[in-house]
């Protein structure tokens, strides 16, 4: 039953007065509020006004009103305004994606942030084994931070470049748009090295190893570089 007015009567201070020409509140029976509309079972609280106008909730810390929350209905944003300052801090866009202090522009919404484990695993390991190969992520908006452990047991007959599969998302297909690798930790390396880093090609789940050689060139890591041993760093990359 929806009830639209508290009589005068009822109440020295009357909470809700009756415009006379629609049904302003309605509470069902399973407790749900509904102002300007009949409540459904998508929440407790619901409010609808007009098209083109904002529905507004707003918090009250004491008597002074600190946050509003305005739902725009000319393009369905969600909008958090500090009323002290009238200033926008967050936006929720409604294609996806938060904004910041008032920027709307779309291609600058932080859009995911993930984090979690990746199984690293060398490309041409073949007969060799782990004594370890775990990995961990972050991903903020587009950009991959995949930390990596690898630690090989037995060389086998592991040869051929040092290549690390596994990579947790696909690169970016962008031309000249590279991944690379942080200062590393490795054991059990031969060979005069330097500059030793990784690079991750577009499109790919992979980063190759790559060193300077003794006569300055950039050149590929090989297993038979690293031999037993094991092999730490984080890749930065853009994903797809």
């Amino acid at each position: 039953m929806a009830n639209t007015k508290i009589p005068v009567e009822l109440s020295s201070t009357p909470s809700i007065v009756d415009g006379g020409n629609a049904t302003a509140i309605t509470i069902d029976s399973s407790e749900r509020v509904g102002i300007g509309r009949v409540p459904n079972a998508n929440g407790v609280l619901q409010i609808s006004v007009a098209t083109n106008e904002n529905c507004n909730l707003i918090f009250s810390e004491n008597t002074d009103e600190k946050w509003l929350i305005g739902n725009v209905y000319t393009n369905d944003d969600l909008r958090f305004i500090n009323m002290a300052t009238s200033s926008e801090k967050i936006r929720l866009l409604s294609g996806g994606g938060l904004t910041f202090n008032g920027d709307t522009a779309a291609a600058n919404a932080l859009d995911d942030y993930e984090e979690g484990t990746w199984t690293p695993t060398f490309a041409n390991i073949g007969t060799g084994t782990y004594s370890n190969n775990i990995g961990r992520y972050t991903k903020i908006g587009n950009r991959v931070f995949a930390e990596f452990h690898l630690d090989i047991a037995l060389i086998g007959n592991a040869s051929g470049s040092l290549i690390i599969n596994g990579l947790p998302f696909l690169s970016v297909n962008v031309a000249n748009n590279y991944g690379s690798m942080t200062t590393a930790h490795a054991g059990g390396w031969t060979g005069a090295f330097a500059n030793l880093g990784g690079l991750v090609e577009g499109n790919t789940t992979y980063m190759g190893v790559y060193y300077q050689n003794t006569s300055g060139a950039t050149a590929a890591a090989t297993h038979a570089n690293m031999q037993v041993g094991n092999f730490l760093a984080t890749i930065i990359y853009q994903a797809a």
